[in-house]
């Protein structure tokens, strides 16, 4: 019960923020930049743009959003502390804490992946139901590629106790990371992608595309 009111009163508390609302509209415009570039193509390239978007800058914008919101309000007000002397464990306080991430980082993509099928819808880009069902797995496995980058933040933050840290490996992970390790299995032949958050994702995408 009292991880349950943690995660509600945590939620109410990040949504009530005009930072959230914000971040959604500036989201919204920038989807709709990318619509707008997709106009004329063929909807394989429509598709291909979204996703290089979802795992992308809408990637780092959120997981960064909702690691400060979870995590870095804890850091400046002492909060876990408090709430462990009030009886509540460190290991629930923390998978309280994981479990609001999810939650927030599936709020974000459903909006996201809810957007980019109304620009489709209004903009007349007529992607297939297949074809929007890809994306609508793509965007999934985004979310959980994004929440291992902030399981990663959240380690570094415990570890040396700064969340400047922590937007760093967020960061590294989300968009340096991907192309450093691709990059090394290409010269090296050393399966280092395929077997990170990043590789899963594209591996599997493309596993469901081809109809497995």
């Amino acid at each position: 019960e009292r991880m349950a009111a943690l995660i509600h009163a945590d939620l109410r508390r990040i949504v009530r923020k005009k930072g959230f609302w914000i971040l959604q509209i500036f989201l919204f415009l920038f989807q709709a930049v990318d619509v707008i570039r997709a106009l004329g193509e063929n909807n394989e390239t429509v598709v291909r743009i979204s996703q290089s978007s979802f795992n992308g800058i809408y990637l780092l914008l959120t997981t960064i959003f909702v690691y400060l919101s979870v995590f870095g309000d804890d850091i400046r007000s002492n909060v876990p502390p408090s709430i462990i002397g009030l009886g509540m464990t460190k290991g629930k306080f923390l998978r309280a804490e994981i479990l609001d991430c999810a939650l927030l980082m599936g709020i974000f993509y459903t909006l996201i992946l809810g957007a980019r099928a109304f620009l489709f819808n209004y903009m007349e880009i007529s992607i297939s139901a297949r074809q929007m069902r890809l994306l609508i797995v793509y965007g999934v496995l985004t979310a959980i590629r994004g929440l291992c980058c902030i399981a990663a933040a959240v380690l570094a933050q415990h570890v040396l106790g700064s969340s400047a840290v922590g937007i760093l490996v967020l960061v590294v992970t989300t968009i340096l990371l991907g192309n450093i390790l691709r990059g090394l299995q290409t010269l090296y032949h050393i399966g280092v992608y395929d077997y990170l958050p990043d590789g899963l994702v594209e591996g599997t995408s493309n596993a469901v595309s081809a109809g497995n």
